[in-house]
């Protein structure tokens, strides 16, 4: 069942809006099942619409490539999908307060965080980039009006400014990995803008002298 769209800013949500259905079993277009509870969020007239939430920028990486569980080999052709990181408290809190709410619907599951510590221990969320085979269908934009399209392989792993739409479908129920996880909420970008960012890092050259004159 289709149903309209919604796009909100992360500050506006409001929970009491936020609607998930009873799970159901599916099958995906490989004729995979899986089971699923969709979410929706209420409009001004009460109508269950899907929900697209815009974001504040942050400064990150462009699509990180992955690569199959248990793979050997990282060539072009290995490539299972892209993800990008991005970590911001404020949606750190929102997706907190949106998760408390599915753990207080589905009590008997154990639900992946969204956020999680990276290795220089900031939490931080990887985002599914939208894709149709190996082909990136999500739209990246160089301006804010999004009126100047950019080839997503152009920026991979580049350096910038992101200010992502990220559409929130549903929750998945299932197995993953080795992990106690058994549910988890199914999450990628629409659609973003990366503004392309030069890495300033400082090239501290200290000499043998320097050091000596301060010790």
């Amino acid at each position: 069942m289709s149903h309209p769209t919604i796009c909100i800013n992360a500050k506006d949500f409001n929970a009491d809006k936020l609607n998930i259905s009873e799970p159901k079993e599916i099958k995906t277009k490989s004729n995979i099942k899986m089971k699923i509870a969709e979410i929706s969020y209420l409009n001004d007239k009460d109508e269950l619409c899907d929900l697209y939430i815009t974001l504040p920028p942050v400064s990150t990486y462009g699509p990180y490539p992955q690569y199959n569980y248990n793979s050997s080999s990282k060539t072009e052709k290995d490539i299972c999908g892209y993800t990008i990181s991005y970590s911001n408290t404020e949606v750190n809190k929102l997706f907190h307060s949106i998760q408390k709410i599915i753990s207080k619907k589905f009590k008997k599951y154990n639900m992946k965080p969204v956020f999680v510590k990276n290795k220089n221990n900031n939490d931080t969320a990887y985002f599914k980039v939208k894709m149709n085979g190996q082909n990136i269908t999500t739209n990246f934009y160089s301006d804010k009006k999004c009126t100047q399209t950019i080839n997503a392989l152009d920026i991979v792993s580049k350096f910038g400014e992101l200010t992502p739409m990220i559409h929130l479908r549903s929750i998945y129920f299932g197995s993953h990995g080795t992990s106690d996880y058994n549910c988890s909420l199914q999450i990628s970008i629409a659609k973003a803008v990366f503004e392309v960012k030069e890495n300033l890092t400082p090239d501290f050259n200290l000499d043998d002298s320097e050091s000596e004159e301060e010790e």
